[in-house]
């Protein structure tokens, strides 16, 4: 039984003609520098948050096996293979799915071993309802189409990869996260500080984060809000003021359950002198870490310090 807005599609043959001459025909192709056996893994058990697959039928795989692709738990579509030859080609057809207007929809997958690096080639035939009966393909569209499709394997495959390995280096079950954490010398008192950056609506003149609050004041579990000048105009639904604790901490953000989260904090601590030291400090957790390559976290520190110099220099205005 199909889930509640799931349409059923009609089959394809992997020997039929749709694969070259259906109404749309798309073809996309990236490389990787990881070998075939990882990429072929990648795409053989889909588990990239929010995509995930679950194999319908037992092993082993072939002509008549079914998977279940799911989207944040949705239902996105179900595939009935037609060919599957591990590591070098998987050929299958839509038989559910979850978007309107589709007649028949089928695919193929062919992989390449390039020695230490590997690339894929994907293939999709799309017979849309309002182009039924059309037996040539609208070449003209895959001038657009063809590259835009090659990006998209590229961005989203590549995040695929990096989530893989992520995934496996986390033997002792600890959270994904990638931080970057600056500290500064302020030369004022706590009172002033914690004025300032308290003072929502005179964050403009110091730095450049739009976060704003109703109220000009943050209060913990409240909704951030993104403006301009003194007055916050947009809300932003999944993230909140977490932490504000006078004088001492004051922290931002929020997560999406599937993909994970963003912390951005500022920690105070009065000196023996009378000035503040300033921990601010960023953090991304979950699968949403693994978007984020090491070598750019130098930049990420740098865009916090500037935050700081800004705060520094206007506490020493005052």
């Amino acid at each position: 039984m199909s889930a509640v807005g799931v349409k059923f599609l009609e089959a394809v043959k992997p020997d039929s003609d749709f694969y070259e001459n259906a109404p749309l025909v798309i073809e996309g192709r990236a490389s990787f520098a990881v070998q075939v056996a990882e990429l072929w893994s990648l795409l053989d058990e889909i588990d990239m948050p929010p995509w995930h697959t679950e194999w319908l039928t037992e092993p082993p795989k072939g002509d008549g096996s079914r998977r279940i692709l799911r989207m944040g738990g949705r239902h996105l579509n179900t595939g009935y293979f037609t060919a599957f030859e591990p590591y070098r080609e998987m050929w299958f057809y839509l038989g559910e799915l979850a978007v309107p207007g589709i007649r028949r929809l089928a695919a193929v997958m062919w992989f390449e071993d390039l020695g230490p690096r590997s690339a894929i080639r994907w293939r999709v035939a799309i017979e849309p309802a309002v182009l039924a009966g059309r037996t040539t393909q609208i070449r003209s569209l895959r001038v657009v189409a063809d590259p835009i499709m090659s990006l998209g394997m590229k961005l989203v495959f590549g995040y695929g990869l990096r989530y893989q390995r992520a995934k496996k280096r986390r033997l002792d079950g600890a959270p994904r996260v990638k931080a970057a954490e600056t500290e500064v010398v302020l030369d004022a008192s706590i009172e002033q500080v914690w004025d300032t950056v308290t003072n929502l609506g005179g964050w403009y003149q110091w730095t450049v984060l739009p976060f704003r609050a109703r109220g000009n004041t943050p209060v913990a579990g409240t909704h951030m809000w993104v403006g301009m000048r003194k007055r916050g105009w947009i809300p932003v639904p999944l993230a909140r003021w977490q932490i504000v604790d006078p004088g001492r901490e004051l922290e931002w953000g929020g997560e999406v359950r599937v993909l994970g989260g963003v912390r951005h904090g500022m920690r105070f601590e009065t000196l023996d002198d009378g000035r503040v030291r300033l921990r601010h400090a960023e953090c991304v957790s979950g699968p949403l870490s693994t978007l984020i390559p090491n070598a750019v976290i130098p930049v990420w520190r740098f865009g916090l310090e500037t935050v700081n110099w800004g705060l520094k220099r206007h506490l020493a205005r005052r």
